[in-house]
């Protein structure tokens, strides 16, 4: 089998809904294992206030686990693909469904700003 190479990875954490920071993040999370906020901004060299909403984030998309030593480790790339791609599904699946919705709210908003 051939092996994905980091550009790849990226590229495909991106198409999947990852921010180039959250991809830098949850990749150095897989590839280091457990580390505090403060080992992470030192590392990757941003603030921990920047390092803390990013991990907000991936924690919300369920990428990554807070331990009890507060520290954070990335879900395995499997499990990080299939989440992404089941979110990506079921907001496909919401937008088919509500397309006729958002286009009669788009059309008023458009209406709205041309008076």
């Amino acid at each position: 089998m051939k092996t994905l190479s980091k550009e790849r990875i990226t590229r495909t954490l991106k198409n999947l809904g990852l921010s180039q920071v959250e991809v830098k993040l949850y990749l150095f999370l897989a590839k280091e294992g457990p580390q505090t906020t403060k080992s992470i901004a030192n590392s990757i060299m941003l603030t921990e206030d920047n390092i803390t909403i990013i991990l907000k984030h991936l924690l919300e998309k369920n990428l990554i686990e807070k331990t009890k030593e507060r520290s954070y480790s990335a879900k395995s790339f499997q499990e990080a693909i299939d989440l992404l791609v089941k979110f990506n599904f079921e907001e496909s699946d919401f937008l088919e469904l509500n397309k006729e919705a958002i286009l009669i709210e788009w059309k008023a908003l458009i209406e709205k700003s041309k008076h």
